[in-house]
């Protein structure tokens, strides 16, 4: 299924009355810039309209206006007299780069945000190329044509693209760090980094067939894919950082309407299993049994070596949007204390929500002649067991939350406690909220799985569960009115 995303996800203009507060307090003359907020809470932009609203509210803003919010960073255009230190001290976040005509800001709590200053040239280069082919029409089964001659540099392309190279030297990322990289049938991969590490996605448009690392957290490569064909349109982020920003908000709790409501986790887990029990048994056939474990084929199954191999060429199965086949990733690895070879599967990587991991006893499965009712198969990751999984832990998550919230607007001066804003987890956060651990010890989850995060002006974002988990729920409050601005359970 081919998702067409326009780059800009809303644009909204609102320009809001001038108040009539400079003067006494003015720091300079009035000037226009452009905030670039970075990673707030989702309860700020829905609407967005009010945030705006409570930014003009603050003493010194003669105008604020909305412009846009897309991947992770929201902007607006203000008239202030403040200098930048006196803004960012106003809205309560930290200051990551100042510019003469914008400042780039963030929550207290947010350790990613630098990234947005990559994927912001990212968006600008991609929309500079949608632009550059606007008006082609591209039949599907032609190749389509190349927009950069072979070698060229990148100030090259940019100029190609009517960008200027000095837009993309900043705080965080020089111009040598990013790439414009043409790929045919494929589009184009913008990115920026130390190298590219694209995590596979698995869907439709981003087909491959290659062994695919697991994504490293710490790493600052930030990209996005284009594909601009008359068949196949669409823009995604393939970096693990960013992919939260692609338009299927992939949840584990999610089910597949053709199987009668089976969840997505279950139905890839059987897929899994026959896949392990082909492997064990490919593994002791003909010429492949006196291999060594490196000589062993693996890999994702978009190869169709592999299927072949496991002799199921014709076995063909899709749980999309969640799964593919290419989501499906074989390994093998020796037991520490047996030493017996086991067949490993994994699906997607160990931060998706929907990851799953399994292995089978090679050498088990073949001393019991292959009787799949002997040999079982150990799931590191499994399918939770039903539906109702997810409504406990969603039940169990609201109500932490809401102790939590309870205590903080329990405190006399609740602000007080975040004199040092920042993140608090486990017991951090017990001792802040002034709780024990057992107010927040459940089934599912304990004071490790929630958090509390300063946020806008004061505000906080108390957050319990993962989407890993089947539930994210958060509310997002105010404390200075001790009252809940938006919450999502």
């Amino acid at each position: 299924m081919i998702t067409k995303l326009g780059l800009s996800a809303f644009t909204a203009v609102v320009v809001l009355a001038s108040l009539s507060h400079v003067g006494a307090n003015a720091q300079g003359a009035a000037r226009s810039l452009e905030l670039r907020l970075v990673n707030l809470s989702r309860g700020y932009l829905r609407p967005l309209r009010k945030t705006a609203e409570r930014i003009r509210g603050l003493a010194e803003f003669e105008s604020v206006e909305m412009l846009d919010s897309r991947a992770g960073v929201t902007r607006f255009r203000v008239k202030t007299s403040l200098a930048d230190e006196a803004i960012t001290k106003a809205l309560g976040l930290k200051l990551l780069d100042s510019r003469s005509d914008r400042l780039l800001l963030a929550p207290i709590s947010e350790d990613k945000a630098h990234l947005a200053e990559a994927r912001l040239n990212i968006l600008a280069i991609c929309d500079a190329i949608r632009d550059k082919q606007a008006g082609t029409r591209r039949n599907g089964w032609e190749e389509p044509k190349q927009l950069f001659s072979d070698g060229l540099a990148l100030d090259a392309k940019l100029k190609v693209l009517g960008l200027q190279a000095s837009s993309l030297e900043g705080k965080f990322y020089k111009l040598k760090d990013y790439h414009i990289d043409e790929q045919g049938w494929d589009g184009f991969s913008v990115w920026a980094g130390a190298k590219y590490e694209a995590i596979y996605l698995g869907r439709s448009y981003d087909y491959n067939s290659e062994d695919t690392p697991e994504p490293d957290p710490k790493s600052n490569f930030v990209g996005a894919k284009l594909a601009v064909q008359a068949w196949n349109t669409g823009f995604w982020w393939v970096d693990i950082h960013g992919a939260r920003f692609n338009s299927a908000d992939l949840e584990r709790s999610g089910t597949l309407g053709s199987n009668d409501g089976k969840l997505a986790v279950q139905s890839c887990a059987e897929r899994m299993t026959t896949l392990l029990q082909a492997a064990a048994r490919y593994r002791f056939e003909g010429d492949t049994s006196k291999k060594n474990m490196e000589e062993l084929l693996k890999g994702n199954f978009n190869n169709w070596q592999l299927k072949q191999a496991l002799k199921l060429e014709d076995s063909y199965w899709d749980a999309s949007p969640y799964y593919t086949e290419g989501n499906l990733k074989l390994s093998w690895f020796k037991h520490d204390q047996t030493g017996h070879l086991h067949a490993r599967l994994r699906a997607h990587h160990t931060q998706h929500p929907m990851h799953l991991d399994g292995d089978l006893d090679c050498i088990a499965a073949r001393d019991s002649d292959f009787d799949w009712a002997k040999v079982q198969i150990h799931w590191t990751v499994g399918a939770e067991s039903d539906a109702g999984v997810f409504e406990r832990r969603r039940v169990e998550a609201a109500a932490g939350i809401q102790a939590i919230v309870a205590a903080l607007l329990a405190m006399p001066d609740a602000a007080a406690g975040l004199a040092q804003p920042g993140c608090f987890t486990g017991a951090a956060l017990l001792e802040l909220a002034k709780l024990d651990a057992q107010s927040l010890k459940g089934q599912h989850y304990s004071a490790s799985d929630y958090q509390i995060s300063a946020q806008l002006m004061g505000d906080v974002e108390v957050r319990g569960g993962s989407t890993i988990s089947g539930c994210d729920s958060w509310t997002l409050l105010n404390l200075a009115s001790k009252s809940t601005i938006r919450s999502y359970k």
